[in-house]
């Protein structure tokens, strides 16, 4: 037989553009900001403190952020996404119905990754906590979620008769407050309590018999 002589190029993926000089310096104001507002809190860090480390004035910062609130929620949004990035990511190839243990695992081992997250949920900034039921990164996932949902519906592995969106939110929604309230009371979760928690999430996917 005749050599295959065809040259195969695999399809490029397109490269993103360059961010501009106000692109990455609102980057790197969002790592600063992750990285003090976790360590000091919200009360003991400052945009001044922010800006120096970053190396830009005060007055360049606020051109970013106007306020302190809105670089708060930009930079806790920002470690939202990347913490359920890491989720999705590492959940790409679970049973959304029947691996609830295996997902409440991974939210309660890898928030202490994300320290900007851990420190809200950990009751650290009280008046930011409603931020992890609403921040984008937040609707993100459950859009995410909610396409899982209803890929198992389509298979007949998922109840079929509530919508996916609202089985997302809501599964979201409780697996928040679970890390939530775990971070706070600082009490070790059972074996038992775990696989309790995570069988009546899954009971809650099942398709009605």
């Amino acid at each position: 037989p005749v050599p295959d002589s065809t040259v195969h190029i695999p399809p490029l993926t397109p490269r993103p553009p360059p961010m501009t000089k106000g692109e990455r310096t609102r980057e790197r104001l969002l790592d600063s900001a992750i990285r003090l507002f976790s360590a000091s809190g919200f009360q003991g860090t400052s945009v001044a403190q922010i800006a120096r480390d970053v190396g830009i004035t005060p007055a360049a910062a606020f051109a970013h952020f106007p306020s302190k609130e809105l670089l708060l929620d930009a930079a806790l949004d920002r470690d939202a996404l990347a913490f359920l990035l890491r989720v999705t990511e590492d959940l790409a190839d679970i049973d959304v119905v029947d691996r609830w243990p295996a997902i409440v695992d991974l939210l309660w081992t890898v928030v202490g990754d994300y320290h900007l997250v851990n420190h809200v949920v950990s009751g650290n900034e009280p008046e930011s906590a409603a931020l992890m039921i609403d921040t984008p990164a937040i609707r993100l996932g459950i859009a995410v979620l909610a396409e899982r949902i209803r890929d198992a519906q389509d298979r007949g592995a998922a109840r079929d008769d509530v919508d996916a969106e609202v089985l997302a939110e809501g599964l979201v929604d409780i697996s928040i407050t679970m890390l939530v309230a775990r971070a706070q009371s600082g009490i070790a979760v059972s074996e038992s309590t775990r696989q309790a928690a995570a069988d009546v999430l899954g009971l809650v996917l099942r398709p009605v018999a």
